[in-house]
């Protein structure tokens, strides 16, 4: 990866990779500009992702298992950032939590005239879904990076008219009147405000769930702390996510017409240091915390775009060996889990408490087996899909991988013991669609066995066809 302008490394850098319905980081830090990662081969766009630069695409790939992908010398164009403020245009006040985005379905054609873009349709969505910035308080606001190109944003408000306006090439500064609507029937609504343990404002995403079972919302909160929900009338919990830790959880009963106030305040205690060891040369590990909570309510962002798991309280990407500490962890059982750029992964169970409010996670990949073998149907065909491996013992490594061409397989770096081995099936159809491929992706769990790993281990399984039982 290199700057455009200039020749020079870009060293931090993410690959976004994605799939049909799913989608995979993985963080380049220090890099020197080389570029490395082990990818589904599912994968169908890859998106080089950095502060300071216009995303790169490569859009309609077809992958290969077990091979490489050559992505040569990508070049990276420096983008700009516009900044402004956002205001009444009756009062001259500046108005706070308006977001701005390129939502416009103008702009990737207008864009195409500077950037080559061979799917305009995932650049738009991705655009649209990426490039966004909401005002403070001051109504200040900073959006990028953006191409030196023609550009429309689009701003809305809550209790303003929305408004789309067209930014020339090399303009960075934009300030952006709202009219208020005339008229509006104010909701049914929860109002409130997070802060620290010690008073101070700070900003969030805040998470509104009904528990009587009707679902729920979550959605981002600026670093003022406030917010103003509408919502419909019931009994709901309102709790926050915040970089300084959970909130504690209130309970809001909401009648019909009526606004209730919540004050969410950090629980800033609880403390957790992680080791991780064991990872092998190029290996990376994406670790992240778990509320051991049943709760997986999905929390969505502005405009309604999926933004985490509620039970998924942190992670931290692009992790080498070493300890890091996790502050203000708050209280409960908690489970973290290190998940490699190899397929492995590792897993710890804790609790905090008054009485315990600091706890230690030792994530070591000591394994240095192998379990490797093929897979077969009955009429020699092979499938196409993966291998999960699962040990009976919680403390030992798990790990999977693709299978191959030929139906081999090849998992390394586990642990010896008793394990439970299966296969993902995958089947994959095209089809046309308004004159455009589409592909449908359908996933099976196949047949499953049990397996005593001991230095190199070998299984090879035969499957049933489609349609049999083992």
């Amino acid at each position: 990866m290199i700057d455009a302008s200039s020749g020079e490394p870009v060293d931090d850098f993410e690959l976004r990779t994605f799939g049909n319905g799913w989608y995979r980081p993985y963080q380049h830090v220090d890099s020197d500009g080389f570029i490395s990662a082990m990818v589904d081969s599912r994968t169908w766009a890859l998106v080089i992702h950095s502060p300071d630069y216009v995303p790169h695409f490569s859009v309609g790939l077809t992958l290969e298992p077990n091979s490489e992908h050559d992505m040569d010398v990508v070049s990276l164009d420096l983008g700009k950032t516009l900044t402004g403020t956002v205001y009444d245009a009756a009062t001259q006040q500046p108005i706070n939590e308006a977001r701005l985005s390129l939502a416009s379905r103008n702009n990737v054609e207008r864009m195409s005239d500077t950037y080559d873009y061979d799917d305009q349709e995932f650049v738009r969505d991705y655009i649209s879904s990426t490039l966004e910035a909401e005002t403070d308080q001051n109504g200040e606001y900073s959006l990028g990076p953006l191409p030196f190109a023609p550009i429309e944003v689009r701003v809305w408000a809550w209790d303003y008219h929305d408004q789309s306006q067209t930014v020339d090439s090399l303009a960075t500064v934009l300030d952006i009147p709202l009219k208020r609507e005339e008229e509006r029937v104010s909701p049914t609504r929860i109002l409130g405000e997070i802060k620290t343990a010690s008073g101070e404002a700070i900003g969030g995403l805040v998470t509104i769930r009904n528990v009587d079972g009707g679902g729920g919302k979550g959605f981002s909160v600026s670093d003022d702390g406030k917010f103003d929900e509408p919502t419909d009338a019931g009994t709901y919990e309102v709790f926050a996510k915040t970089n300084s830790g959970m909130t504690d959880r209130v309970t809001v009963d909401l009648p019909e017409n009526e606004t209730r106030e919540v004050q969410l305040i950090v629980d800033s205690k609880g403390r957790l240091q992680v080791t991780i060891e064991g990872l092998r040369d190029g290996e990376t590990a994406t670790v992240t915390l778990h509320s051991q909570e049943d709760t997986a309510l999905s929390v969505l962002g502005p405009r309604h775009r999926l933004v985490y798991q509620v039970n998924s309280l942190r992670s931290k990407y692009g992790l080498k060996n070493g300890s890091f500490v996790l502050e203000g962890v708050g209280y409960g059982e908690f489970r973290v889990e290190a998940q490699t750029s190899m397929n492995r992964r590792l897993k710890k169970s804790f609790e905090l408490s008054p009485h315990q409010i600091e706890a230690y996670a030792e994530l070591i990949f000591r394994g240095s087996s192998r379990v490797y073998g093929s897979l077969t149907f009955p009429d020699g065909s092979v499938p196409s899909g993966e291998v999960h491996v699962v040990p009976k013992q919680s403390e030992l490594t798990s790990a999977w991988t693709e299978i191959g061409a030929d139906g081999t397989f090849e998992i390394e770096g586990l642990d010896d013991g008793e394990y439970t081995m299966w296969t993902v099936e995958i089947e994959e159809k095209s089809f046309s669609f308004e004159g455009r491929r589409n592909t449908s992706t359908s996933t099976s769990t196949g047949k499953q066995v049990d397996v005593v790993v001991n230095g190199d281990t070998e299984q090879n399984i035969q499957l049933s066809q489609s349609g049999e039982s083992d």
